[in-house]
């Protein structure tokens, strides 16, 4: 059959992708010309949608629907800069894509501007490259100083402000660095000792300001030991700090401890100082710094004898006036602990913890005076008796 020439063609006004076909020759196939024979082919059956399109390129002007994935095969790798999914743009906008920054990275830019980007050990940052956090971590940086970090070794989750850790602590910026985390079902609220001003890199020392640990222990100034309910670690041993410092809405002082050992009890209304009695003293500090209430009942007593101290043991004191090297110019009336000692009186001595006299027991004393007027009572009505 000759050849017939295709003087004109009329386009179509709706393709068929399925039924339109397009007449192809398979130079395999010679049953009915030595050079092939003419065969069709629909646009469907080109683009592979009933099986798999293998295309050296393809460009698509207009939208594009994927059905269920989309992949690259026989890549392994991709060289530094490659844009992954490049020229995604919008009016105006031609530096918008998905990319490959550098080894195992992937990164996403807008603007011209990477605004996020994933390392090869998979942390994430956001507006900027993320710190080399040691590879058990996985960390989310964003905006150079934030960061919410991980490690499932040590169940550890932290919140950070100007550091990461790659092994060590270590600053992000300059200025200084805070932590909060939960480690092993605890609370840890940490700052770094010093301000840096070394810039990125620099070597981190976290001071622990308050610990929580998973029985309800609070600590402030120290990790909770585990053993006690609530404990403050002063910041110094000097009277110029505080382990403790309470104050009412009028900024009256109701308490503090000085971080010297000193404490003050207050000037509110109900203070120590103004809620007065007239009762006697009944409190004792004893040389290892514990209070307790003195007592004078039978029932708090062993062991009761009658005394056998008297005049001759009155006689042996000195009473005089000092000033205490704590205090003012304010004169005193009293004993000296080491006399009253040296007397025999020792029942009447409290001593330091290395066994020395160091104060009088002056309200038990009261005991031997009665002794001495006892004896001096009667030897009046024996002389009267004359």
């Amino acid at each position: 059959m000759a050849d017939v020439k295709i003087t004109a063609l009329t386009a179509l006004t709706a393709a068929d992708p399925a039924n339109d076909v397009i007449p192809i020759v398979d130079v395999s196939d010679t049953t009915m010309a030595a050079s092939g024979t003419t065969k069709k082919i629909s646009v469907n059956n080109i683009l592979g949608a009933s099986g798999t399109a293998t295309l050296a390129s393809a460009t698509i002007t207009g939208a594009a629907t994927v059905g269920t994935t989309l992949g690259v095969t026989g890549v392994s790798t991709f060289a530094a800069g490659t844009a992954l999914l490049p020229a995604l743009t919008t009016t105006g906008d031609t530096n918008t894509g998905i990319y490959y920054p550098a080894a195992d990275t992937f990164a996403v830019t807008t603007g011209g501007t990477e605004r996020m980007r994933i390392n090869s050990s998979g942390n994430v940052g956001v507006g900027v490259t993320p710190s080399a956090w040691v590879s058990t971590f996985k960390a989310l940086q964003a905006s150079t100083y934030a960061s919410f970090a991980g490690n499932s070794d040590d169940k550890l989750t932290d919140v950070g402000n100007n550091f990461y850790n790659d092994g060590t602590g270590k600053f992000v910026g300059n200025g200084y660095a805070a932590s909060y985390s939960q480690y092993q079902g605890a609370h840890r609220w940490q700052t770094s000792t010093v301000s840096n001003a070394s810039g990125a890199g620099a070597a981190l020392t976290f001071n622990m300001n308050m610990t929580l640990d998973a029985s309800g222990n609070l600590a402030i100034g120290v990790a909770a030991t585990g053993t006690r309910r609530l404990e403050v670690k002063s910041a110094g041993t000097s009277n110029t700090t505080f382990a403790a410092h309470f104050r009412d809405s009028a900024d009256t002082l109701l308490f503090h401890v000085r971080s010297d050992g000193y404490f003050n009890t207050g000037q509110g209304t109900l203070s120590p100082y103004s809620n007065t009695t007239a009762s006697a003293a009944n409190m004792f500090v004893d040389s290892s710094g514990f209070v307790y209430r003195s007592t004078s009942s039978l029932k708090y007593k062993t062991d009761v004898k009658d005394s056998i101290h008297g005049l001759a043991d009155v006689l042996k004191l000195r009473s005089v006036t000092y000033k205490s090297k704590n205090g003012d110019d304010t004169v005193f009336g009293g004993l000296i602990a080491e006399e009253v000692h040296a007397a025999g009186l020792t029942e009447f001595v409290a001593y330091a913890p290395d066994k020395t006299p160091d104060s009088i027991n002056y309200g038990n004393m009261v005991a031997l005076l009665v002794s001495a007027i006892q004896e001096l009572t009667a030897r009046v009505q024996t002389l009267e008796a004359r």
